[in-house]
């Protein structure tokens, strides 16, 4: 979840230095995930599961 500083400023969830090597790709998302991010992510988990 993004959150926001005293200055209205952006505070991702990762670290931007700790991922950055590590990462494909980064982008802020306004507002968090949304539902077709989780309902996909779910399909891929119970895919995985299930073989």
């Amino acid at each position: 979840m993004t959150q926001l500083n005293a200055s209205d400023t952006r505070i991702p969830p990762a670290a931007f230095d700790e991922v950055k090597d590590v990462a494909g790709h980064l982008s802020p998302v306004p507002g968090g995930v949304g539902p077709m991010t989780v309902a996909m992510l779910l399909r891929n988990t119970c895919e995985a599961a299930l073989g």
